[in-house]
């Protein structure tokens, strides 16, 4: 990733999360409790992690052969490759051409796996033969330590048009406010939380204004899925 592209990745999710800020402080009075708050970490690493990166995110699966044909289908990801372990264990890789930038710089799947050291944005699905009576539940079922997914697509509404003829199920459309209730609030763990009814309609407000652009949808095991218009966060 160039410097340029990181630089406007980094102001896009600050724009993002002020916008989220001054949503919310809109409710709650600053001078009474001094929130909401913009807290920007530090300059810097410990050089000791030069090189460090987040190669990639993993996945339970209930089906590996659905889940791969999902994450393909609706948002281009390339299946690299499956391992089976054992008879009931397999480990599947998938990643977009050229760090995420799909069909901007195309790989042969040979291409992917000799570069997956040194990729970022990938995506491995676990996919265990569990016993009969025992259900894997996502995120949006029940609060956990697994949130969402984020994607950066070129056309917010072909996308949700892409999602809708797939019948994909969608939690939130574009324009539509932040829901206050179900799958989403559960995958946020929101309703699991101590706010008061004002802090609460503070951050739905807050959400519902800075996630005006974003989809929020789910893959076929229930993990929700964020998808947020390259152009810009809310239209930044």
């Amino acid at each position: 990733m160039s410097p340029e592209v990181f630089s406007l990745m980094r102001l896009g999710l600050i724009t993002f999360i002020i916008r989220t800020v001054l949503a919310c402080s809109d409710k709650i009075s600053v001078n009474e409790t001094g929130l909401p708050r913009l807290i920007i970490g530090p300059e810097g690493s410990d050089p000791a992690t030069t090189a460090y990166q987040l190669n990639h995110a993993s996945l339970n699966v209930r089906n590996l052969t659905r889940s791969l044909d999902f994450y393909n289908r609706i948002f281009g990801m390339r299946h690299m490759y499956t391992v089976q372990v054992t008879e009931h264990f397999y480990t599947a890789y998938m990643g977009h051409s050229s760090g995420g930038r799909n069909g901007t710089g195309y790989q042969t799947t040979a291409e992917l796996i000799r570069n997956q050291a040194n990729s970022q944005g990938l995506l491995e699905l676990l996919y265990v033969d569990i016993e009969d009576d025992y259900v894997i539940s996502p995120s949006t079922d029940i609060p956990n330590t697994f949130s969402h997914l984020g994607f950066i697509v070129p056309d917010i509404d072909e996308a949700q048009n892409r999602l809708e003829v797939s019948n994909v199920s969608i939690y939130k459309r574009v324009g539509e406010p932040f829901p206050r209730d179900g799958p989403v609030i559960n995958a946020g763990v929101l309703n699991r939380s101590r706010f008061s009814q004002e802090e609460f309609e503070s951050i739905i407000a807050g959400m519902s204004e800075s996630t005006k652009g974003f989809i929020l949808a789910a893959d076929p095991d229930g993990n929700m899925i964020e998808i947020v218009p390259q152009s810009g966060l809310n239209g930044v």
